[in-house]
């Protein structure tokens, strides 16, 4: 278990779990999952400002090495392509441009959308598709984690 860089009061151990000894027991975090998939866990610096991280930049800042400085915009990516898969074995920095690379060329996913009237689409390319019917893929992606609706649209099931 190792004490966090900017958080004195919170340590993380080999397993991507959060504690906290801000009093006299320790407590174990419990990580929520993000509108992207990744999980997070709120923290308070140590002049009491609360700040929302996500584990697994905290884990490769706290046991792996930090990114190349010759490397431009580095972001950490789980090399399994698992977002809850927060070893450190799974986790290495890549440039902003070869993780979006890395992503696309993975994505291999059907999506299930269905509109407030009750058609169903099967779609395969999700900004296209958004696209053509003036829709904000982002916005549509996020309707998936949260269950509300985007301009009358949500992805009701995700394959791949």
């Amino acid at each position: 278990m190792k004490q966090l860089k900017d958080f004195p009061d919170y340590y993380i151990t080999e397993n991507a779990e959060i504690i906290s000894k801000r009093t006299k027991n320790e407590k174990k975090l419990t990580p929520h999952i993000d509108n992207f998939g990744y999980l997070r866990v709120g923290l308070q610096t140590p002049e009491g400002k609360c700040k929302t991280e996500r584990i697994h930049r905290l884990m490769i800042l706290t046991y792996g090495e930090h990114p190349p400085k010759s490397m431009k915009n580095p972001t950490v990516d789980h090399i399994n392509g698992n977002k809850l898969d927060n070893r450190i074995n799974n986790l290495q920095w890549l440039s902003n441009e070869n993780n979006a690379y890395k992503s696309a060329k993975n994505r291999i996913c059907k999506y299930k959308i269905e509109s407030k009237t009750g058609e169903i689409f099967i779609v395969e390319n999700l900004n296209n598709w958004c696209r053509e019917n003036n829709l904000d893929s982002h916005s549509l992606r996020r309707s998936y984690h949260t269950g509300w609706w985007h301009k009358n649209y949500k992805i009701i099931e995700k394959q791949g």
